[in-house]
């Protein structure tokens, strides 16, 4: 992830510092997932008056930004693979964010060339660690189509799924089990999506 060294990309210094660190880094894969707590269904729903429409305002035009961020970096990306560079990149979101209809992101999912797939994550499978249970999250993914085309598969329906609202309980890094928002986890990959993904990364950078 680009904001593995802790940048902060809502403030200037902190994209310039991100920008630099890409450079020098000289990726060949980048993966881009923007925050999306302030764009989800829920969010429409939970505003029923003047002030809570305005105090989501605030919050979406400093994630505006990020996106604006987001777009550049992929812009880059796009463009380098497209000149000669073994390069790739993605960029995710659920399939209902409105971050979608965003002009930062349809600027990004109009370039030339680009992949576009759909995918849930119970496919890849994505379960509760404390009850087991599979989870949907039905997922828009644009990018590289060489590494998009390889995720891009749908559940059958035939089996159930756990809710995507409340908590849950999930192991730590230390192996303690602490209470989290299911959204948070479930933004999280499995072995089985992250190794398929990479067939594809290796398809466009490997020799």
């Amino acid at each position: 992830p680009i904001t593995l060294p802790g940048y902060d990309l809502l403030t200037p210094s902190g994209r310039d510092e991100a920008r630099s660190y890409l450079e020098r880094l000289d990726p060949d894969f980048v993966v881009m997932a923007p925050r999306c707590t302030e764009w989800s269904q829920m969010q429409n729903i939970n505003q029923r008056t003047p002030i809570q429409v305005r105090l989501l305002r605030k919050p979406r035009h400093r994630q505006r930004v990020v996106l604006s961020f987001f777009d550049e970096v992929a812009q880059w990306q796009h463009e380098r693979g497209r000149h000669g560079d073994r390069t790739a990149w993605m960029l995710e979101n659920p399939l209902r964010s409105l971050a979608w209809s965003q002009e930062p992101l349809r600027a990004t999912a109009e370039m030339t060339d680009v992949g576009v797939a759909v995918t849930d994550a119970c496919v890849w499978e994505k379960r509760r660690p404390d009850t087991i249970e599979l989870i949907k999250k039905p997922t828009k993914v644009i990018g590289t189509p060489e590494v998009v085309s390889k995720i891009d598969r749908r559940c059958f329906q035939n089996h159930s799924h756990c809710t995507f609202e409340g908590t849950m309980r999930c192991p730590d890094l230390q192996g303690d089990w602490k209470t989290i928002a299911i959204s948070d986890w479930a933004g999280g990959y499995t072995d089985k999506f992250c190794r398929t993904l990479l067939e594809g990364v290796r398809e466009v950078v490997s020799d």
